[in-house]
């Protein structure tokens, strides 16, 4: 997706599922486990929910399966997988799309960027 400058990405906003500045997904998970008792699942949840509300995005892009599936639970909204490595759905107005990632390269580009394209044109 090379080619985005300045104006394409002014006004775009990117976060995590979670607000804890780790080194890796590993590491997340041991910190997450020990913050269980602190209800950090649902916090995160609800904070990625205001942030969609504030921001009123047309576009959300999960940058993995797992974020994918973590931002859609308990939205009474179901995937619908494009392929086998892209995942596509709406929330309300706003298209969520989802792709499978290999440490941090995003598998099968070409798929994930025709998802993106014609969910632009929708």
């Amino acid at each position: 997706m090379s080619g985005l400058g300045k104006e394409e990405l002014k006004n775009n906003v990117k976060t995590n599922c979670f607000f804890f500045a780790t080194k890796n997904q590993k590491e997340l998970n041991q910190m997450l486990s020990h913050l269980k008792f602190k209800d950090v699942y649902s916090k995160s949840a609800r904070w990625t929910d205001d942030l969609v509300t504030l921001v009123k995005p047309e576009i959300i892009i999960c940058e993995g399966k797992s974020a994918f599936e973590r931002f859609i639970k308990n939205k009474n909204i179901f995937s619908q997988m494009n392929s086998e490595n892209v995942l596509y759905t709406t929330y309300g107005d706003i298209k969520v799309i989802g792709y499978k990632r290999n440490f941090s390269n995003i598998s099968h580009i070409e798929e994930v960027a025709t998802v993106l394209k014609d969910s632009l044109k929708r």
